[in-house]
């Protein structure tokens, strides 16, 4: 079902080395979920790469999933087009 509310998406996360280790992915995205819930945004979408499993890692903990409209037809797929 398509929702007309605001959303937030967030593209990719990025922590360095030296700052790895602190929870500033659950931090940023406690506070991203906090702004989404104040604004009535309909949800919060993240983009991960397949093989990045210590982000989605991550995002499990912040109780995030990859998004499946029917379990028939499977996982949605976001397409983009450069303009």
């Amino acid at each position: 079902m398509f929702k007309y509310k605001p959303l937030n998406n967030i593209h990719a996360v990025l922590v360095s080395a030296e700052f790895r280790g602190l929870n500033l992915i659950q931090k940023a995205l406690l506070y991203i979920k906090t702004m989404a819930t104040q604004k009535v945004c309909y949800n919060v979408t993240l983009a991960v790469l397949k093989g990045y499993q210590i982000t989605k890692n991550a995002y499990i903990r912040c109780s995030f999933a990859s998004d499946v409209l029917d379990i028939k037809v499977g996982k949605v797929l976001f397409w983009e087009r450069a303009l």
